[in-house]
């Protein structure tokens, strides 16, 4: 099987050229599919439009396509309860109902063996502070089931762990959660790390090119690369 993971969309519409022609390929959507940045002149017309042309192409093809949550679209699904980041101006209600209506197309976390594939990625530090939590919705010791018990808690009221935002975004909290986390909680002074024993694949923090740290055993793969042209990054998984 060959997994190919697409960094944050933000209203950009090179993921048509990317799955153009690939009928074998699993796509896997890292989140942040609104909101795009002013200095990249989309319109809102242009990322609305955008966005249902991949609505469109994820019920086409449901068995091919995962759609994660990043923070862009958790603040749509849990409006007006999430912190809020460039919310659309123009199409706010028009946004909140189609994320609402579609809301089983979503998943916050996506796993194939000890590959995890999430929009910001686990640190060390956020897993510490909820493990409460993580083992009372079935987390087992070799995280072998951690995709599954994120999603369980997205679909509950403990959602609100989600936004959770460190200091390095903005916000009052040590560590960020799997949604928010900053490339610094993973490799800068502080370093609280990723997490043992998994390979992350995350969007959420731009970087000029596909960059992994880490090794044979664990790492995090940081590809939120689209702004810059690059395109994907490729697993293949027997």
């Amino acid at each position: 099987m060959k997994a190919v993971v697409i960094g944050d969309i933000h209203g950009r519409n090179v993921w048509r050229r990317i799955v153009e022609n690939d009928t074998e390929s699993h796509f896997i959507f890292l989140g942040d599919y609104v909101d795009p940045y002013s200095f990249e002149l989309i319109n809102e017309d242009e990322c609305f439009e955008n966005f249902e042309d991949l609505i469109d192409f994820k019920k086409k093809n449901p068995d091919r396509v995962t759609f994660l949550i990043g923070n862009h679209d958790a603040q749509y699904l849990n409006y007006p309860n999430f912190g809020a980041s460039r919310l659309s101006r123009h199409y706010l209600q028009e946004s909140l109902d189609l994320f609402r209506i579609n809301f089983d197309l979503f998943q916050y976390a996506f796993q194939i063996e000890n590959n995890l594939f999430i929009h910001a990625g686990i640190t060390t530090g956020w897993y510490k502070d909820y493990e409460f939590v993580l083992l009372k919705y079935g987390l087992l010791p070799d995280l072998s089931n951690i995709a599954d018990v994120i999603n369980k808690i997205g679909n509950s009221p403990k959602v609100e762990i989600f936004d959770v935002v460190s200091y390095y975004r903005g916000g009052t909290s040590l560590n960020g959660s799997p949604i928010w986390a900053d490339e610094n909680e993973f490799i800068g002074r502080r370093n609280p790390g990723y997490l043992p024993g998994l390979h992350q694949f995350v969007g959420h923090n731009k970087q000029k090119n596909i960059r992994k740290i880490g090794d044979s055993i664990s790492s995090i793969t940081f590809c939120d690369c689209l702004w810059n042209k690059v395109n994907t990054a490729t697993l293949k998984i027997d």
